[in-house]
């Protein structure tokens, strides 16, 4: 049995670039960022466990902020630790970041992995640990 966890992931659309530009300035304790018309659709809508990573860059200051949400033109983001950058101006460059860390390590949380009772894969805490019961099971009636 392979052990699949729910995805944490939201994945670019064939049809989605995953770049445009912010409509307005976006300062570190915002939790939106506005895009220009229209490019909103560039940018999947996480479900409600799952999100992504852009990178906003340009002009020597640069972030990288989680993304939660998407309504038309507006991202909804998680504010990232200080980054030295206080304000980032508009008409910056926001792009899906699917080579970031954080990207990689979500997908790394999605791969299945085998398990065989008395085995057991728990998602949440991505802990493998024996099932004491089945175990017993197994030992008692081997070849059942």
């Amino acid at each position: 049995m392979s052990a699949t966890c729910p995805p944490t992931l939201t994945p670019l659309g064939c049809d989605q670039t995953g770049v445009g530009f912010l409509a307005l300035a976006w300062n570190l304790a915002d939790t939106s960022l506005h895009l220009r018309a229209g490019m909103g659709a560039s940018f999947p809508i996480p479900s409600a466990a799952t999100s992504y990573w852009v990178d906003l860059g340009g002009c020597g200051c640069c972030a990288r902020v989680q993304v939660t949400g998407r309504v038309g033109d507006v991202l909804t983001i998680v504010p990232p630790p200080a980054t030295g950058c206080t304000c980032i101006s508009s008409n910056t460059r926001v792009a899906y970041a699917s080579n970031s860390p954080e990207h990689m390590r979500e997908l790394a949380k999605e791969v299945g992995i085998n398990v065989v009772s008395p085995l057991v894969w728990n998602c949440a805490t991505r802990t493998l640990s024996l099932d004491c019961a089945a175990l017993k099971d197994l030992v008692n009636l081997p070849c059942a």
